[in-house]
Order: structure tokens, then sequence, then C-alpha cells
């Protein structure tokens, strides 16, 4: 799924959700904040958007590892308005 920022220094960027905990999103974008160093924010600071990206939902479904890369692109064609 993605997250939208709401606060910070980055409010407005667009991320995926890597993980998630009870209180924390683990939040990365495959250029600055990549898949091994997740940038970690509040639940309350981030407007979740519930769709999923279709080319990470196939490689999840394929059983391969999912790269900073595919990350990038995912958010891409979410922002050009992708998968509405």
């Amino acid at each position: 799924m993605f997250a939208r920022s709401l606060a910070g220094h980055d409010a407005g960027k667009l991320y995926m959700i890597w993980k998630a905990d009870q209180e924390l999103l683990y939040l990365v974008d495959g250029i600055h904040r990549k898949i091994e160093n997740p940038k970690k924010k509040k639940r309350k600071h981030v407007q979740v958007d519930y769709r999923t990206a279709p080319v990470i939902a196939l490689m999840i479904s394929e059983g391969e590892t999912i790269r900073d890369e595919a990350v990038r692109k995912a958010i891409r064609h979410r922002e050009k308005g992708g998968d509405r």
C-alpha cells in the first residue's frame, strides 16, 4: 500500500509502506529511503492510500525479491494517476 506524509519536512511525499506495527509505519521510496533503511513514521502522521501496486503484488505472488527499483517504479506510476 501507499502512504502520503502529512507532517514533517517530507509532508506531501508519497511512500510505499514496507512494514507496520502498532504505532509505526516503515516507509520506503526507493531513492532516499531504501528497503534496507526505511523511514519510521507514526500512523497519525500519514494518510494511507489502500491501493496496492500491481508490479509489487505480482512480484510477491511469484516469490521474487522486491528491490528499490520496483518501489520507485510503483511510486512513479501511482503519482501519475495509475490505478484509479
